[in-house]
């Protein structure tokens, strides 16, 4: 095999794994985008009540570098951040893709407390995740009863 043929076979292989990768990342952002509006359905009563206010921002996450143009860009997740009446917030910030033993992962940040919400495959559920010690990690299923228990324990810790 010539150089020329080496080069452009690798040329196409990289193209190939760059699209891929393109589209399991729009994959993941619908998967997250829908995480997120599960959980502001499921908080739209406190927030027509005033007592939550809810907030998708961006957040910058990572740098892209054009080796074509030679530019940086900064690419974005939306973050969710709850905040209660008295300025105690919830952020959840997805962490990303392929992370160890799980397809994604969005941390769910309640003050002191990470809980882990993980998509353990690319089509399948989320699940919550809380790591104890280095070695003891338990899970418990995402729904609504489970949310709603994990933000009032953290409610319960107001002053």
């Amino acid at each position: 095999m010539s150089l020329l043929e080496l080069i452009e076979q690798k040329q196409q292989k990289f193209i190939q794994q760059r699209e891929d990768s393109q589209s399991e990342e729009a994959t993941w952002q619908e998967s997250v985008k829908a995480l997120y509006q599960q959980i502001i359905t499921w908080l739209k009563p406190l927030a027509n009540r005033g007592l939550v206010k809810l907030f998708i921002k961006p957040m910058p996450t990572d740098s892209y570098y054009d080796e074509d143009t030679g530019d940086m860009e900064l690419r974005d997740e939306d973050h969710l951040i709850i905040k209660f009446f008295n300025g105690e917030a919830i952020k959840l910030v997805p962490v990303g893709l392929n992370v160890i033993g799980a397809y994604g992962r969005v941390d769910m940040q309640l003050g002191l407390r990470d809980v882990m919400i993980v998509l353990e495959e690319q089509h399948g559920d989320w699940q919550f995740a809380e790591r104890y010690t280095r070695t003891s990690l338990e899970t418990y299923p995402f729904n609504q009863e489970q949310f709603e228990k994990l933000v009032a324990e953290f409610v319960e810790s107001f002053h």
